[in-house]
């Protein structure tokens, strides 16, 4: 079931004046209808400090053309084990990051750089966030707020940082071209008028061509905007026009530009669950409502958000939402996959039995759960690429030409080939 079907059916639903009713989905496997909603308890106003805040709601507009992704008989076949090399770091591996020829392992406080074969390059401790389109990933140094960007061929710090206060933990970070997006929690300390707790921050980096002339070096970046998140923030990047980054966190979604500048704000009664970015550039918002529930936000990127759906009371510790290539949502929760059918309902396309990691931005994705390697087919089933000799412990990665798929167990790093 494709995002437009699904555009196409609400729009002649609301053309002819007829009201959906929302009903939750039962244990016994009918479910509620997807509708859509002009905000209701949702208010998007511009982002003005001085003024007070209006509820204004947006309309629905009309959806953009769905664009086909044929990418599934990309990574068709029967997969087999090519590499393999053990790793004693410690803690299970939870991450792993790819480059044409070198692998970044991440555990908790830990890093490995591999070669292509899987073998050991370089070593060292702090939390890492890769650039994929540059030779290189930065990584925090201790807990004093300076971090490192380190080459990808030799793990050697290429320059430093000594920008960040002392004390905050990385929770989110994305790095594409020269900028740098961090997202960060403060040590505990008083609010206005409220209690002692973390505040999130999120701090956008850009670093021109000096920084890579730093042998080593401190090196400053050109800008450093930043801006204060509210609880639980989740992240995602937006391929839509606008809007470049969206932070939703308690009771509020930020859409920011590639500046860091806030253009819509929205606000509702709700705790993000998880968010990813759909390949038509819509933002797929897992939330926990006041009913209590959870459902899936569709939103556009000016913040109108075109779908609700909820899901099954089941469906408990919901991930960000997978695609496939056609463009059907599917949900990961509770070892279970579930699927948004052709009837504009949730329903389990996949049991599981056992958690599922994958990358949310693949479509379609590669997912990890107990030792099996899967994927989805264009309408959502669950497809068997292999079987690994113990439980995946980290999203499986693709390399950019398709020919391999990296995957981590407890101490091991696997390449796959067919």
């Amino acid at each position: 079931m494709s995002l437009r079907a699904i555009f196409l059916c609400l729009g002649a639903i609301a053309l002819c004046g007829i009201g959906c009713k929302r009903s939750a989905q039962t244990s016994g496997g009918k479910s509620g209808k997807i509708e859509s909603r002009q905000g209701e308890d949702a208010v998007n106003e511009p982002v003005d400090e001085k003024a007070d805040p209006q509820a204004t709601l947006l309309e629905d507009g009309p959806p953009p053309e769905r664009r086909h992704v044929d990418a599934a008989a990309a990574i068709l076949g029967h997969w087999k084990i090519a590499a393999r090399t053990a790793l004693d770091l410690g803690p299970p591996i939870e991450d792993l990051h790819l480059w044409p020829h070198r692998v970044l392992v991440v555990t908790e406080g830990l890093w490995q750089l591999l070669d292509a074969n899987a073998k050991p390059i370089a070593m060292g401790s702090g939390a890492v966030v890769p650039a994929p389109d540059r030779k290189l990933f930065y990584a925090q140094d201790g807990d004093y707020g300076d971090f490192t960007a380190r080459s990808i061929e030799d793990g050697k710090t290429l320059f430093s940082s000594q920008l960040l206060e002392s004390g905050r933990r990385w929770i989110y970070g994305h790095a594409s071209g020269d900028q740098l997006l961090l997202v960060l929690e403060h040590p505990m300390h008083e609010h206005a008028g409220g209690p002692a707790g973390p505040a999130p921050i999120a701090e956008l980096m850009r670093f021109g061509p000096d920084a890579a002339r730093a042998n080593g070096g401190l090196a400053n970046p050109m800008s450093h905007p930043q801006l204060s998140l509210g609880e639980s923030p989740v992240v995602t990047t937006s391929t839509g026009s606008g809007a470049h980054y969206v932070f939703a966190s308690v009771g509020e979604i930020l859409f920011a530009n590639d500046a860091l500048v806030v253009q819509h704000r929205i606000r509702a009664s709700f705790t993000p669950a998880a968010i990813a970015t759909t390949p038509d550039g819509y933002i797929a918002l897992v939330v926990q409502t006041q009913a209590p529930r959870n459902e899936l936000w569709l939103l556009d990127a000016a913040g109108r958000r075109r779908l609700t759906a909820p899901l099954p009371t089941e469906a408990v510790g919901a991930r960000a939402p997978l695609f496939t290539a056609e463009g059907v949502i599917v949900v990961p929760a509770a070892g279970n996959l579930y699927r948004l059918g052709d009837d504009h309902r949730f329903a389990v396309a996949a049991t599981l039995g056992a958690p599922i990691l994958a990358t949310a931005t693949r479509s379609p994705p590669v997912i990890g759960s107990g030792p099996r390697l899967l994927t989805l087919t264009a309408d959502g089933a669950a497809l068997e690429l292999a079987s690994l000799p113990e439980p995946i412990t980290a999203a499986p990665r693709v390399s950019a030409d398709g020919k391999s798929i990296w995957v981590a167990t407890r101490r091991d790093v696997v390449r796959l080939e067919r």
